[in-house]
């Protein structure tokens, strides 16, 4: 199939239903800016990535996806429409913006699929925070706004506000199972894992039978969301829903690249999309709590952090696990668990400000012998 230019395949609103069957394309939807933002006053500066960034080369950059002549902002989407009817794997990716693997396995996953082939659909956005990709930052440098706690958004709202409407009210919706990729970013390291919300009922089954066929070595159980979230959304409207981490660092990681993409075709397959049987996983450890960092442990100074504990290291409650310290080496700070369980995150940045996260703990599953 020839490839046709994103530049000429720009759409208001993504009309799954009568896209024709056997369809493989690329679109970008282009969602209407604030009137009030323009990019002559945007705040490049992260409040949480203490970052500042070029004005001029980050203008430069955001001018290709803003659409200056209609005031609209392109998401990219990649679709496969299969020729045969079935159910729709919709992927989320760079909610934040330097949070790259999921990214590319979309990009490759679309590249790898024959709408020829497949009973259903896959539904991929590369980079859902555009603005934030083109900072490589957390949060978003036209508004200040964490993406990833302002859904379902306004469509009449700030950019990231419309973003968050439009990505979940004209994509998220088609979903017959719904995926957010994230990894640790810049700031923390996370083991590779799968993430689930379980409610009890039939969306958590469905959810953990998914969540388990991804294949990430860690299957991470959840039964509280925070609002704001996309999978709160996506759960919300009763999609079975995953998200996944990776160790993240602000770069792209190979190996958690392959197992994203490799996960993301085992999804299409436990669904029924493609023919073969889901790549079977090795050994999975399984977790449970929250997944919140917004309640994990933080900093109550600024300093330099050293860790004391490993990725999945068992702690316990009490248990000194790092430190903040001046720059002559005096210690300002004891880090401490906040129960037992095992490390699930850890910051990789050793400046560190205030109320920054440090650790995040969770409880302790059985092995993958017992679950499925």
């Amino acid at each position: 199939m020839v490839p046709v230019s994103i530049d000429r395949m720009h759409i208001e609103e993504l009309d799954f239903p009568k896209l024709p069957p056997g369809l493989k394309e690329r679109f970008t939807l282009d969602i209407p800016r604030p009137r009030s933002e323009r990019l002559a006053s945007f705040s490049l500066f992260s409040t949480t990535a203490h970052d500042t960034i070029d004005i001029a080369r980050a203008e430069t950059a955001l001018r290709y996806e803003f659409n200056n002549a209609q005031d609209e902002l392109r998401m990219p989407i990649c679709v496969v429409k299969g020729k045969h009817e079935g159910s729709t794997l919709v992927a989320f990716a760079g909610v934040k913006g330097d949070e790259y693997e999921g990214m590319k396995a979309i990009v490759k996953v679309y590249e790898q699929l024959n709408p020829e082939e497949m009973h259903g659909s896959f539904i991929g956005v590369p980079v859902v925070n555009v603005p934030a990709f083109w900072s490589a930052t957390r949060i978003s440098p036209v508004d200040l706004k964490n993406l990833a706690r302002t859904y379902p958004g306004r469509p009449d709202g700030t950019t990231s506000e419309r973003i968050a409407y439009y990505s979940q009210d004209r994509i998220m919706a088609h979903a017959d199972l719904f995926i957010d990729l994230h990894s640790g970013g810049r700031n923390t390291f996370l083991p590779l894992l799968c993430g689930y919300y379980n409610d009890g009922g039939e969306l958590g089954r469905v959810s953990r039978e998914a969540a388990i066929s991804f294949g990430a070595p860690v299957v991470w159980e959840h039964d509280v969301l925070s609002p704001g979230r996309t999978i709160y959304e996506s759960v919300g409207k009763g999609i079975p829903t995953l998200y996944t981490e990776c160790r993240g660092g602000g770069h792209l990681n190979n190996e958690d690249l392959q197992t994203y993409v490799t996960g993301l075709l085992n999804l299409l397959k436990y669904m029924n999309v493609l023919d073969e049987s889901p790549a079977p996983a090795q050994k999975q450890m399984f977790l449970g709590g929250a997944g919140d960092v917004d309640v994990a442990i933080a900093t109550t100074h600024a300093g330099f952090f050293c860790a004391r504990v490993e990725l999945l290291e068992r702690v316990a409650s009490g248990q000194i696990i790092g430190e903040v310290t001046d720059l002559l080496g005096n210690v300002l700070e004891e880090i401490r668990a906040n129960g037992d369980g095992i490390v699930e995150l850890v910051r990789s940045t050793n400046r560190v400000f205030p109320g920054e996260i440090l650790f995040l703990i969770a409880r302790d599953g059985s092995d993958s012998s017992d679950r499925t």
